[in-house]
């Protein structure tokens, strides 16, 4: 994920609130300064470090780099799209850039003004320094500073428990591996060199280009029993659609006798 951000937007995770009335965008730049602060992944930089032949990736913090905050104004567009939807065909110049991460921090806060009492508010968070969990968490802290600068006293839900991050990340020691392995990862990068590469579009093969996307938005309705399907079970909802997601797969494969747990 570190190394293939360009062109590829699925490496970026954008969260987003629309608010109502003023906004003071002074404080809501220190808000974000100040969850910068308390997020320092936020505010750091990949460095390739060498050492002993071998090389690797580290995370250094850069003190003097704040993070971006980018305005721009929604022109009015087909008001029968969803504002997330306009707001992403709006910033897909800036979502779709090469992304530095060597020389640029990871994250960035899009300040977007759809009226003057109306405004998009979508913190920008590159894979490599978060995941879903804390990316949420990072974007709640900014409306936490603000409400606190702007009203004097700390919001209620501030200090909830916050979301729970699925990867949890820690510094670990490299292993030295022993020579059997090293022998088989020698001889698997020396294999992989005689295929010729190909990315997993159209049909499979190299030769077919086409590339294909599903997305389907729930009904109110759907939306409305599987929350309630989530509650009798005492699962949360990401629980049950990952659920869902590997029975789905399971069927497939017994259609056309594969192991269950096959991923094909």
């Amino acid at each position: 994920l570190a190394l293939s951000s360009y062109g590829n937007t699925k490496n970026l995770l954008v969260t987003a609130i629309q608010t109502r009335g003023h906004l003071d965008r002074e404080a809501m730049e220190r808000a974000v300064h100040e969850a910068g602060q308390q997020f320092p992944q936020m505010r750091s930089c990949l460095a390739e470090v060498r050492e002993r032949r071998m090389y690797r990736l580290e995370r250094r913090f850069q003190p003097d780099l704040r993070l971006p905050v980018i305005y721009s104004n929604l022109e009015a567009t087909d008001a029968s799209m969803p504002v997330l939807d306009r707001y992403l065909e709006h910033a897909a110049p800036r979502l779709d850039r090469d992304w530095n991460l060597f020389k640029e921090l990871p994250a960035e806060f899009h300040f977007v003004r759809l009226a003057d009492d109306h405004h998009l508010l979508a913190p920008v968070i590159h894979h490599v320094a978060a995941d879903a969990g804390v990316a949420s968490e990072f974007g709640r802290q900014c409306l936490a500073n603000y409400h606190r600068l702007v009203t004097g006293s700390e919001p209620e839900w501030g200090s909830g428990t916050p979301a729970t991050s699925t990867s949890a990340k820690k510094e670990v020691k490299h292993k030295k591996a022993p020579w059997t392995k090293i022998f088989a990862d020698g001889r698997k990068a020396l294999s992989n060199l005689l295929d010729r590469p190909a990315l997993p579009l159209g049909n499979g093969s190299g030769a077919d280009l086409r590339q294909f996307h599903v997305k389907r938005v729930l009904s109110l309705d759907d939306s409305v029993r599987l929350r309630q399907t989530a509650a009798r079970n005492r699962a949360s909802l990401v629980d049950l659609l990952t659920a869902a997601a590997n029975v789905a797969i399971d069927k497939w494969n017994r259609m056309r006798n594969e192991l269950p747990g096959t991923l094909t």
